[in-house]
């Protein structure tokens, strides 16, 4: 159990959403899983994630563009962790909205 304490603790919303609703089977409406949601949407990584929001719904990193090639962070063809995908990808995975 000591380990589920340790996932439930407060500084990482997004760890204690997803031990919430994956290991605990804790219904996505239950309050403690509603606060955790919400915490985690206001609270890094996922609202540093979602600040880069461009316009067109894409990632826009100009250093990545510089490095990369515009066009290929329009596509989101840019290594791991950098383009789109990598980031839709880590938003999914942790349950944001």
């Amino acid at each position: 159990m000591k380990v589920i304490e340790w996932l439930l603790e407060q500084d990482q919303p997004w760890i204690r959403y997803n031990t919430l609703t994956m290991l605990l089977d804790t219904p996505r409406g239950d309050r403690e899983t509603c606060d955790a949601r919400v915490e985690m949407m206001a609270t890094p990584p996922v609202s540093k994630i979602l600040e880069g929001i461009s316009p067109d719904g894409g990632f826009w990193d100009e250093k990545t563009a510089k490095k990369y090639g515009a066009q290929a962070v329009a596509a989101g063809y840019v290594p791991k962790y950098r383009g789109t995908t990598w980031k839709l990808l880590f938003l999914a995975e942790a349950g944001a909205d």
